[in-house]
């Protein structure tokens, strides 16, 4: 490396309940690496303003969640020989890729079997949590009434499964579902045929999905597209006995539809692990309903593994690789190559 300080900007260095010492050891690495390591508050979480300050002229952005203001245009001019954003966490959603394309910058996530996995498990938990009526079962036990008629569960064999979304997670999901012997249907514009045939999955479009399934599982990533995709419309096609899970974003569904939706019946149940707003206010009327199922977004969340241990290893080594003008991993916006290695490879 150069003589020069690199500048490392971390405008999210833990995540809720993480055990710190990993990630401590990280940004340590990366200071004996000739790198000037400026890290953000991550109890006030900063604000645009404040992003924009600790990260001008920084050579690579690195961090959990931008929990508060998205990574814009506006943010990455403060940076403008930024190599690299590198996420320790599979979602992007809060990085504008295009215009970090169009700079050259890098984008970079954590796909990490243990995250894929782990999600993949905790969605099933809130799926049979719902199906099993596990939340009721332990309160009017615990109030001594003894098998009242209202908690039968759902007989799983033969129910119908729908995927919104049909990446990693959800071929997770459908390959422990495998055996289960129940329908599962997929909506995923994205998605080869050939994916899909060899799952033993069928392809379906949204409105099918929700008129059929008895399960709505939501496991695709949030884009401009998805945004508020199930909304009243959606709520109203599904089966009244029917039950919506969502592991993946809260802004994926209207939230306040989804209240509404509840409210008044329209849907039997849900079960979220994540939400619009984060973390979640206890202001928000979901905290009253007795058919969902809340959760605070943490799916990945496991001893040992996931994104407070894998997630910044992987990229605290992207962030030296793009540093020393080589190729990092895991890019998720490969359109951004040609100019970056224009302006930063190693023989540029």
């Amino acid at each position: 490396m150069t003589e020069r300080k690199w500048k490392v900007f971390v405008f999210s260095p833990y995540d809720f309940g993480w055990d710190r010492s990993v990630a401590d050891e990280c940004y340590e690495k990366l200071r004996r690496e000739n790198c000037e390591v400026v890290i953000a508050d991550h109890l006030t979480v900063p604000t645009r303003e404040e992003l924009i300050e600790l990260g001008k002229g920084a050579d690579a952005f690195m961090g959990v969640q931008s929990k508060k203001v998205r990574i814009d245009e506006e943010i990455l001019k403060c940076a403008p020989n930024l190599r690299i954003i590198a996420k320790y966490t599979v979602g992007v959603d809060d990085v504008d890729l295009d215009a970090a394309t169009r700079r050259g910058v890098l984008v970079t996530n954590a796909p990490l079997e243990t995250t894929i996995v782990g999600v993949a498990e905790n969605t099933l938990a809130l799926m049979l949590s719902l199906l099993k009526k596990i939340p009721l079962r332990d309160k009017l036990t615990r109030r001594g009434v003894w098998r009242p008629r209202e908690v039968k569960g759902t007989y799983v064999r033969g129910i119908t499964v729908g995927f919104i979304g049909f990446g990693r997670i959800a071929r997770e999901v459908n390959r422990i579902l495998e055996p289960w012997h129940v329908k599962r249907i997929a909506y995923d514009p994205y998605v080869p045929e050939e994916i899909f045939r060899q799952a033993n999955v069928e392809p379906v479009n949204l409105d099918v999905l929700l008129r059929e399934s008895d399960v709505v599982l939501v496991l695709a990533a949030l884009t401009p597209e998805t945004y508020h995709m199930i909304g009243e419309r959606e709520l109203r096609m599904m089966k009244k006995t029917a039950y919506l899970v969502n592991t993946a974003r809260g802004a994926i569904i209207d939230e306040n539809a989804l209240i509404k939706a509840l409210k008044e019946g329209v849907i039997a149940g849900a079960a979220l692990d994540v939400f619009e707003h984060e973390p979640l206010s206890m202001e928000n009327p979901l905290v009253e309903l007795e058919n969902v199922i809340l959760s605070p977004h943490c799916s990945d969340f496991n001893e040992g593994v996931g994104v407070e241990v894998e997630g910044v290893k992987l990229a605290t080594e992207n962030v030296l690789k793009a540093l020393r003008g080589e190729i990092p991993v895991n890019i998720v916006n490969p359109e951004a190559l040609p100019k970056w290695i224009e302006k930063f490879g190693r023989s540029s």
